[in-house]
């Protein structure tokens, strides 16, 4: 998706999305808590309903969920647990009640 304000908004960051594929069976359980999950922000917590249901016994469930559609800076910031408010540069800075409205793309 290009960054923030991308010069050509259908360029895409493939980069970071890779598909992987696997002859035969394939053991979930050393990597499951490791896994980012991909889909929609929108469905991020019935996804999250699904992974924990498929979860094996015991196993601790991977809690990295991202939009393919964020940019790059909102990835890094949702894994490491900052909100939208804290990561934007259009949030209120202290001292202000009103954000700053980004420019529309």
């Amino acid at each position: 998706m290009g960054g923030p304000f991308p010069r050509n908004p259908t360029k895409k960051e493939f980069w970071w999305e890779r598909e992987w594929r696997h002859a035969g069976t394939l053991q979930l359980g050393p990597i499951w808590d490791k896994v980012i999950w991909l889909c929609p922000a929108d469905e991020h917590d019935a996804f999250r309903e699904r992974v924990l249901a498929a979860t094996p016994g015991g196993e601790p469930a991977s809690s990295a969920f991202l939009d393919p559609r964020w940019g790059l800076e909102q990835v890094i910031a949702h894994l490491a647990g900052l909100s939208r408010e804290d990561a934007t540069l259009f949030g209120a800075s202290p001292g202000h009640t009103e954000a700053i409205e980004p420019p529309p793309f």
